[in-house]
């Protein structure tokens, strides 16, 4: 049996490659459903016509060509009668998989994805593909009216949903990754759902972004509550129950620890929330720190940023280094907001010094050096920061750094934040056992215990 050499492919393989057979109550087969649009096609006695036509205005005039075209690369053909077979003789299993591996594109698939990708990347309303000058622009992709683009971009998050549900249904087990972040401006908090797992192919980890969006009741309160509705429905939309989840990632707030407990998973508190939190605490504990900290920020922040002293700062650093230097602000969330503060206040000190409307906001002798011997500590906790906010960072290394910081009697105070037990810290028995797991204590202590019954 050799591969078919008419450029026309039997109306049988058409029907079995494009569309799926629809059954009813009695199992006889009433329609046939496109497997590109989901559309249900009545099914006739005699001949295909309906389903090439629908083909042809599904997938693209060249559907036939471009089929024959992928069945030959993945080493398949279609015989006279429709079926299709592979050259060398593979399993059924596997002709079936290159047959799904065709992809096809029509044109509007084309315009949708290429509009839904500029608008997505580059953050732009809705209203933007109407937008007249956008419209001149457009002279390779026509535009679609914001209704219809609405509609593409939900059924395309529609199938994105299908496909990772599938991804973490293979995965079989999970760790769910929670952030928050309220937008500027807007008062509205939105909540990130991630999820982390084992990749079922590769192997390697993953993670993969489940939602973003504010509590399914805005006007409720942001309690753990709220919280619980909004992952009990992401959940349910990616057809994953709570047995599938092994543990809970986020910061060490009380509402991420109620929402733990009422749920029964544990919680692994974010090792960077901790940090941030056990520096601020060691910045506290420095004798005039935070008051020379607090000089600073109203420096740099408040009079250094009006009108007059920004012109005069911007064209003193542009003589002095060739460029323009602002004052950085410091930010009340992180504590490395301060770190850059510090860093840029020594870098133009000097250029802050010769603006008289600022003389009586500098800092004393005294608070320098307060800061200046700080800023050497804060330049190693930013290093140790950058280094647990790295890709691939595990709850192992993490551990390790906290402890070598800890042997310093310097830091011996960050240990309300850091140890192991510290208060903060909610499931500590799941976090030992996790870490022992990781350096193998576990199986030592089983091989040990084999050996001893042996013996005995």
């Amino acid at each position: 049996m050799s591969p078919t050499s008419t450029s026309s492919v039997p109306g049988k393989a058409i029907a079995d490659f494009f569309f799926t057979p629809v059954q009813d109550d009695n199992g006889k087969q009433k329609s046939w459903q496109c497997k590109k649009c989901g559309t249900e096609k009545l099914s006739q006695k005699e001949g295909y016509t309906n389903l090439r036509c629908h083909a042809s205005a599904c997938v693209g005039k060249s559907y036939e060509s471009d089929l024959l075209e992928h069945l030959k690369k993945v080493g398949c053909f279609v015989d006279k009668k429709g079926n299709i077979l592979s050259e060398d003789r593979k399993p059924k299993a596997l002709v079936q998989q290159a047959i799904n591996s065709f992809v096809t594109t029509s044109n509007t698939e084309l315009r949708a994805f290429t509009w839904i990708r500029w608008l997505a990347c580059r953050n732009m309303p809705l209203s933007e593909i109407e937008n007249d000058i956008t419209r001149d622009l457009a002279k390779a992709y026509r535009p679609f009216s914001i209704k219809t683009i609405r509609k593409y971009i939900l059924a395309t998050s529609n199938l994105v949903v299908d496909a990772i549900a599938q991804e973490l249904e293979r995965a079989g087990f999970l760790t769910l990754l929670l952030d928050g972040w309220t937008a500027d401006g807007a008062s509205t908090h939105y909540i990130a759902i991630f999820a982390g797992y084992k990749h079922p192919d590769s192997g390697n980890y993953s993670e993969v972004l489940l939602a973003m969006q504010p509590t399914l009741d805005e006007d409720g309160a942001m309690d753990a509550a709220a919280h619980e509705e909004l992952l009990d429905s992401t959940i349910a939309m990616y057809k994953l129950t709570k047995a599938n989840i092994l543990c809970i990632i986020g910061d060490n707030c009380n509402t991420n620890k109620c929402l733990a407990r009422q749920w029964g998973i544990p919680l692994v508190g974010c090792a960077s929330h901790r940090f941030n939190l056990a520096v601020k605490h060691w910045m506290e504990d420095q004798p005039g720190l935070m008051d020379a900290i607090k000089k600073l920020s109203t420096l740099m922040s408040t009079k250094a940023c009006n009108l007059r002293a920004a012109h005069t700062l911007r064209h003193l650093t542009l003589h002095a280094y060739g460029k323009e230097l602002r004052a950085q602000q410091m930010n009340e969330t992180r504590w490395t907001s301060i770190f850059t503060m510090v860093e840029r206040y020594f870098r133009i000190k000097e250029q802050l010094e010769k603006i008289k409307a600022l003389l009586p906001y500098c800092l004393s002798v005294t608070e320098n050096l307060r800061v200046r011997d700080a800023f050497e500590h804060l330049a190693v906790f930013k290093l140790i920061t950058v280094e647990i906010q790295a890709k691939g960072m595990d709850l192992g290394h993490c551990r390790k750094q906290f402890d070598t910081l800890l042997e310093c009697e310097s830091y011996q105070v960050m240990s309300d934040y850091l140890h192991p037990r510290a208060e903060i810290v909610d499931f500590a028995d799941f976090e030992s056992g996790i870490l022992k797991i990781m350096a193998g204590a576990l199986e030592k202590h089983s091989v040990q215990w084999k050996l001893k019954l042996a013996s005995s």
